[in-house]
């Protein structure tokens, strides 16, 4: 009897044994099919990006980063990325190079462009901005978009810059169409960002260079179509700069969208964690196609 129970004791523990292996290599065989699969999107990617990707040298020295749309899928627009930062720094990341796989799905070419830092020199973002806008006016048809399809898009200090060119009396600078997001619009000590103004005109800039880089008081007839995005509670930008940008656009008649969430705070740019992004997508989507 004993021998028996000894045999069948051995057998189930051989069993088990056998059981345990097959299991550990069917997981070994997911996790190397997995890598595999990663390594394949990775080399994929990569030649994707060889493949759409383009530097853009500009002559101030900044940097124009383009990722074309796929000839397959192809809007024959182009958004320029303008992130913000206080004047004082880039968030290339959460309000730039994070977008682009985003906006590749709907078929639009994309540029981040690094602009300077002005150190007071409120000339050098508009420069570097200006020759962003005439680089890939000059390359529309090279990099297989519409001339009259460009907008720009603005975080931050970055929406400052986007509604600097916004409001400029130059069509070859000027946008087509303009996103800000949670933006500096105003140079007024009353209602701007303080780092900004102070980064961009100086802690003693007078009077009227204040006025004259307050973009809310420049609109004009020739105002391309506004989409504007931010919360509530901001409290490093104060969405007066938003609301009052919104008010002077559809004073004059031309066309904006200002969406203003209940929260989500300043900065949120591609942060999964904005609690309202679920909304800004559709919102942004809808506008956007809304003015093709």
């Amino acid at each position: 009897m004993f021998p028996k129970l000894y045999i069948f004791a051995e057998s189930y523990k051989g069993n088990k044994v056998s059981d345990m292996q097959l299991v550990c290599k069917k997981w070994k065989l997911v996790i190397v099919s997995l890598l595999g699969l990663f390594l394949l999107l990775l080399i994929s990617f990569t030649i994707y990006v060889a493949i759409n990707y383009y530097q853009i040298s500009l002559k101030s020295g900044s940097n124009l980063r383009v990722f074309k749309a796929s000839r397959f899928n192809n809007r024959r627009s182009t958004i320029i990325i303008i992130p913000g930062g206080g004047y004082s720094s880039l968030g290339k990341w959460n309000e730039g190079y994070l977008w682009v796989p985003f906006f590749h799905r709907f078929g639009y070419t994309v540029a981040v462009l690094e602009y300077r830092m002005p150190c007071h020199d409120y000339s050098i973002p508009a420069t570097d901005a200006s020759e962003a806008m005439i680089a890939l006016r000059k390359r529309a048809k090279d990099f297989g978009y519409d001339i009259n399809k460009i907008g720009l898009m603005g975080f931050s200090a970055g929406g400052h810059l986007a509604s600097t060119m916004m409001v400029s009396e130059d069509d070859s600078i000027r946008p087509n169409f303009v996103l800000l997001f949670y933006p500096v619009v105003s140079m007024r000590k009353e209602i701007t960002h303080m780092g900004s103004h102070n980064n961009l005109l100086g802690k003693d800039a007078s009077i009227n260079l204040e006025l004259q880089y307050s973009n809310e008081l420049h609109v004009s007839g020739n105002n391309p179509p506004v989409f504007i995005a931010v919360s509530k509670d901001d409290s490093v930008v104060n969405p007066i700069n938003s609301i009052i940008l919104s008010n002077e656009i559809k004073r004059i008649g031309r066309p904006v969208s200002l969406h203003i969430y209940p929260e989500g705070g300043h900065g949120w740019g591609y942060m999964r964690s904005f609690p309202n992004r679920g909304q800004m997508f559709k919102d942004m989507k809808n506008w956007l196609d809304s003015i093709e």
